[in-house]
């Protein structure tokens, strides 16, 4: 994404943040968070964050988010994506 503001929230959160979930979280804590994040995710979240997470992800890292995703996502990512 080329949109600067985007960029600098961006590398904040994988610097400064993503660490921290490492140094207090173990796999299954962070298994628990995700499976919480994706229940608790409204449909009008999705339709704002689904574009955003699959338009900064990497072509493998969208292989590995669809793959594992359940149909609702791919059928919201379909719906939302840029042509």
């Amino acid at each position: 994404m080329d949109d600067p503001t985007f960029r600098i929230q961006h590398d904040f959160e994988d610097r400064d943040l993503l660490p921290l979930f490492a140094d207090r979280f173990g796999p299954e804590e962070y298994e628990d968070l995700e499976e919480r994040a994706r229940k608790g995710a409204k449909l009008d979240s999705l339709k704002f964050i689904l574009p955003w997470i699959m338009d900064a992800a990497t072509p493998t890292e969208k292989v590995t988010l669809l793959a594992g995703a359940p149909l609702a996502f791919k059928l919201l990512w379909l719906m939302t994506r840029r042509r």
